[in-house]
């Protein structure tokens, strides 16, 4: 399950700086203090619906924290280079579409061994951007193939909200 928490951290948003620094013209978002929010949406095992507090360790923080920056959404190579870098392995994405304001991405990844059973995770992105916020929607598929011929399937989605709260 690190798999998709590591997923989620790379899921196409971040602040492009740790301090004050100079907007980038080419981002719409603009450089300032910002509020990240991010929120579980929906959590399920094989279509059942899972208290949150059940979610495996490694999963998202949910919450709220502040950073000055300029949020920005990656591109395909930097997403790769994230995921890939970590515990996913052979992942397969379709282009980053970017459509004035929206942008989306999709693919599919090799994930770890889980007690001794082969992994897969399929995940879906989509976000929204605005010169004071931005939205993204995650949503994430694992499945774990069993010896037996078995599948199990763990869905969730997350939101994170990014809100420009004024200059650093």
């Amino acid at each position: 399950m690190r798999a998709l928490y590591l997923a989620v951290l790379a899921m196409g948003a971040g602040l492009a700086s740790c301090g004050p620094g100079v907007d980038d013209p080419e981002n719409l978002p603009q450089m300032g203090n910002w509020q990240e929010t991010t929120s579980l949406v929906s959590a399920s095992v094989d279509g059942a619906a899972i208290d949150p507090s059940k979610l495996p360790k490694g999963m998202p923080k949910l919450g709220s924290k502040s950073a000055c920056g300029e949020p920005t959404v990656r591109t395909n190579e930097e997403f790769l280079k994230i995921v890939n870098a970590k515990i996913l392995k052979n992942c397969k994405l379709t282009p980053l579409t970017k459509t004035g304001t929206q942008a989306s991405l999709s693919g599919s990844c090799v994930g770890p061994k889980v007690k001794g059973m082969d992994t897969e995770m399929a995940i879906d992105l989509r976000s929204i951007e605005t010169e004071n916020s931005m939205t993204i929607d995650f949503s994430g598929e694992i499945y774990v193939f069993a010896a037996d011929g078995g599948t199990s399937t763990m869905a969730v989605e997350y939101q994170r909200d990014f809100k420009r709260l004024g200059d650093c």
